[in-house]
């Protein structure tokens, strides 16, 4: 027994500085918020970051507060829609649609 319990001592003092040398984790992607049943992803705002990085916004505290909460409010109103579960029939899509095309008819007068 007392030759396992060293050899297990042994073992421990040989892998831990491998344990320790080992980098730090890197944040992969994680939630950062959650509006009803839907995560807001980390990736999901660093991704709006980027672009508006790349569009020349410098990025601030503040801008970077400003797309969680438009991401917040998005993920709001979907999880409003599923609560109010508003259903529209066909006939109601093709109603609308015939409307839409007779108006934009009558802008350009005509179909020619």
């Amino acid at each position: 027994m007392s030759l396992v319990r060293h050899s297990l001592g042994l073992l421990a003092l040989l892998f831990a500085p491998l344990a320790h040398a080992q980098p730090e984790g890197e944040l992969i992607d994680g939630i950062v918020a959650v509006v009803g049943s839907e995560p807001v992803l980390y990736s999901e705002l660093a991704g709006r970051l980027d672009q508006a990085r790349q569009g020349g916004t410098t990025i601030t505290d503040e801008r970077t507060c400003a797309e969680l909460e438009d991401l917040l409010f998005e993920r709001l109103l979907l999880e409003q829609a599923r609560l109010d579960s508003v259903v529209v029939d066909e006939g109601q899509v093709q109603t609308e649609l015939h409307r839409r095309i007779r108006y934009f008819e009558a802008q350009v007068g005509g179909r020619q």
